[in-house]
């Protein structure tokens, strides 16, 4: 649909609709990356260039940058037990979501190479009660660009 204040899509299917309230974050400098989170979330751009968002029961969702995956940082704690893997997709990016043992409540996280030069860190934690789904979201509404396409030959 586009319309003279709005542009979109109409759909009936209630698993691609939300009645919640989101901002959009949008990234500044080459990695130019942008996601909708809650409204009653707060973010704050770290020392290290990481941007956490801040939920209000506690829950965080962090993002960090680096030009390839092997100069990322960890995504959990030295010795920490990962419970799952399953496979997610970010922005037509397959890669794992991988889930942690730990003994506060959830840890997830996901790493993927988006283009060459660009590579990302997410990393969500909370509380006993968080079970992912915040999580889930921001990573269906996580946008970077995309790299040039090739001349055809």
């Amino acid at each position: 649909m586009r319309g003279s204040t709005a542009t979109g899509w109409v759909t009936s299917n209630p698993e691609d609709t939300s009645t919640a309230s989101f901002q959009t974050y949008q990234s500044g400098g080459s990695s130019n990356w942008s996601v909708l989170y809650p409204a009653e979330w707060q973010f704050a751009q770290l020392p290290s260039g990481t941007i956490d968002f801040n939920g209000p029961g506690g829950e965080s969702i962090s993002v960090t940058t680096s030009a390839t995956t092997a100069q990322l940082p960890p995504a959990a704690p030295s010795g920490t037990t990962t419970s799952g893997v399953a496979s997610v997709v970010v922005y037509g990016v397959t890669t794992s979501l991988v889930t942690f043992a730990a003994t506060n409540g959830y840890l997830g996280a996901v790493a993927f190479q988006a283009s060459p030069g660009l590579a990302f860190l997410i990393v969500a934690k909370g509380g006993a009660a968080t079970t992912g789904a915040d999580f889930q979201l921001f990573l269906e509404t996580f946008k970077f660009p995309l790299p040039a396409a090739g001349a055809t030959p």
